[in-house]
């Protein structure tokens, strides 16, 4: 089920603090986060999440993260 995760738990669901969360983004191997509906608060979308601990797990090398990152932010625009 697609579900927004707010930074804390974002951070917690790739084993990291909100700081270094923050770092994976600006770097680029992280997606950034989206507006939450109604709200001014951000959050994560669980699927984009997923995508990227399983790019990490298969030992995706930073620049192929980054090219993973860009393309699901890219699909944010085809929904």
């Amino acid at each position: 089920m697609l579900k927004i995760l707010r930074a804390k738990e974002t951070a917690t669901t790739i084993g990291t603090g909100k700081t270094k969360l923050y770092g994976l983004i600006k770097d680029g191997v992280f997606p950034p986060s989206i507006k939450i509906i109604g709200s001014a608060s951000v959050g994560w979308l669980s699927t984009e999440v997923e995508t990227i601990i399983k790019a990490y797990a298969a030992g995706k090398s930073k620049d192929e993260l980054k090219l993973i990152v860009t393309g699901l932010v890219n699909a944010r625009g085809q929904m």
